[in-house]
């Protein structure tokens, strides 16, 4: 059975407003260009390549056996090489993450602003 009441309007007792902003008035040509270095600064800054390889590597290294000689190469010389991909893609890792965290022109949202803003202008 369908619900016959009548709903009534509330009575509104009270609004805030609170629209206070800061407005930026910028040409096509710098907003372009600071969008373009945010762009690039967010793309190259690629860390899941070295961390794909680094997991995958260290996965073959703890449940691979090396116990067969391979191209003339004897089984621990294998496992060496291993080692060394393995420790320099780690290092890689580590230089991606350390690029991507605390090398950043822009650490946030309101860096990007400021900059589109010219607050952070050189004298």
């Amino acid at each position: 059975m369908p619900n016959n009441k009548i709903l009534t309007p509330k009575t509104i007792n009270e609004t805030f407003t609170n629209t206070e902003t800061n407005a930026i008035y910028v040409s096509e040509d710098k907003l372009r260009l600071c969008l373009k270095d945010y762009e690039k600064e967010v793309k190259d800054t690629p860390w899941m390549l070295p961390f794909s390889i680094t997991v995958s590597l260290g996965v073959s290294l703890f449940t691979a056996t090396f116990d067969k000689d391979i191209l003339g190469i004897k089984s621990y010389g294998i496992e060496i090489i291993f080692w060394f991909v393995f420790m320099c893609s780690i290092i890689w890792l580590i230089c991606c993450l350390f690029k991507r965290f605390f090398c950043r022109k822009y650490k946030n949202i309101d860096c990007l602003i400021d900059e589109i803003a010219g607050k952070n202008k050189k004298n």
